[in-house]
């Protein structure tokens, strides 16, 4: 069965041994996220990652909309929130979702 919006399985995915645990490494275009420094924050061991409004910024623009679900009811963030953090006036980057089309089709990269 294919899933059109699903491009993780484009990406390596790695297992622990002996743990039901895995993770995919994918780049940060594949999440429509901007890295720049004042996106990223950085937990107690030094790991980087997005704010939060900047990864559910992300989910939007990307239509991920499951993983924007389980973001919302995880961090109970509310109506208010988002109309504070967010850009919710629906604009669309098409470069973006030409790119992902063209990988989750296989469409080659000089059509």
């Amino acid at each position: 069965m294919s899933y059109p919006y699903n491009i993780s399985h484009h990406f390596p995915r790695f297992k622990f041994v002996g743990l039901r645990l895995f993770f995919v490494i994918i780049p940060s275009h594949a999440q429509h996220l901007d890295l720049k420094p004042d996106n990223i924050e950085f937990s107690g061991t030094g790991l980087p990652y997005p704010t939060l409004p900047v990864y559910t910024q992300s989910l939007l623009d990307a239509e991920d909309l499951v993983d924007l679900n389980d973001l919302i009811d995880g961090m109970d963030l509310t109506l208010e929130w988002g109309e504070k953090h967010l850009d919710l006036n629906g604009t669309v980057d098409g470069d973006y979702i030409w790119w992902r089309t063209r990988l989750v089709y296989d469409y080659p990269d000089d059509e």
